[in-house]
């Protein structure tokens, strides 16, 4: 086998910095979009009151598009950790019933919170590491001896 012919395996550091500055800009343009256009307005009991009937008229009309944005709101609203949760949580139950809507509800919620860790150990595993890698050590020793 020859040695010259290995393929690395490594990303190298550029390309993985622009992927991290990417994924931090689509967050930030996420949250500064949210309060650019005062979208909190819409998640509010009031916002939920006045548009019942045409939430609803929606959610039985074009069931499966009205749960597939329902999940992807959600999805946005707790990865990028906007308030309004509770509110969508609310509304879930109000237009999908109690049981559908703990379903989508949990969906979003699970799939929202991945997507916020994941973002958030890609982003800021090495700063947190360069800072505070002195008292992590001891502990992700201890998670590597007592894995699963």
């Amino acid at each position: 086998m020859n040695r010259d012919a290995t393929v690395p395996t490594s990303v190298p550091a550029s390309s993985s910095n622009r992927g991290k500055i990417v994924i931090l800009l689509l967050f930030a343009a996420a949250i500064g979009a949210f309060f650019y256009f005062d979208l909190g307005r819409y998640l509010s009991l009031e916002a939920l009151k006045s548009n019942r009937d045409a939430l609803l008229a929606f959610a039985d009309q074009h069931f499966a598009s009205a749960v597939a944005l329902y999940i992807a709101i959600y999805c946005i609203v707790v990865a990028v950790s906007l308030p309004g949760a509770a509110i969508l949580t609310l509304a879930g139950g109000f237009l999908f019933g109690s049981v559908l809507g703990t379903v989508f509800v949990n969906l979003g919620a699970t799939t929202g919170a991945t997507l916020a860790f994941l973002a958030a150990r890609y982003l800021l595993r090495d700063w947190v590491e360069s800072k505070f890698g002195h008292r992590i050590a001891p502990i992700q020793e201890g998670f590597s001896k007592n894995a699963f």
